[in-house]
């Protein structure tokens, strides 16, 4: 077992580097996504407004952003609208295309508590937990004084902090909650 597992270790710390920011889902204004995204905040029926977002995401398949933050959003309203399930599963197609974005790993974190799902609760805190520690893994890019870099990595851990101590109660609480078989 050891042995099939060092591969794994070395891939995950090799790519490690790559990844060191986290996801920002952002959506240029002016764009035909954000023009689409504009139509669906104004839409006032709820049902009319899903439908949108399912078109959104077939109309901008080829766009990950686009498609996380419109599985984002469905998450969200399977969740308003009572079903948890579905809310997780979409949430879960959100991370396909943003898999280092806290909002949604704290999002999932949310509904996997409301279902009493510790195993998600503590698998979407560890991601966020990697995520959060990669930040001090990046590399500085060219152009940028070591004192420029240290600001913006400070602003950035420090704009990440309440999502990473959410995260890592909620593993804490659910780990607790388990009982012995």
């Amino acid at each position: 077992m050891k042995r099939s597992c060092l591969p794994l270790v070395f891939i995950v710390l090799i790519s490690l580097p790559l990844h060191a920011q986290l996801d920002r889902l952002v959506i240029p204004a002016g764009t035909p996504e954000d023009q689409a995204l504009q139509a669906i905040s104004n839409e006032q029926d709820a049902q009319k407004k899903l439908a949108m977002y399912e078109d959104f995401l077939q109309k901008f398949a080829a766009n990950p952003t686009a498609v996380a933050y419109g599985n984002w959003q469905i998450s969200q309203y399977q969740l308003g609208a009572g079903n948890p399930q579905k809310a997780l599963d979409y949430g879960d197609k959100a991370l396909t295309g943003s898999p280092r974005n806290l909002d949604i790993l704290v999002s999932q974190a949310n509904i996997a508590q409301l279902m009493k799902n510790n195993g998600k609760i503590v698998d979407y805190s560890a991601r966020g937990g990697e995520a959060y520690h990669a930040l001090d893994k990046q590399t500085k890019p060219e152009g940028l004084s070591d004192q420029d870099f240290a600001l913006r990595l400070e602003d950035e851990k420090n704009s990440s902090k309440a999502s990473y101590d959410f995260l890592e109660a909620a593993a804490f609480n659910a780990i607790a909650a388990e009982e012995d078989p």
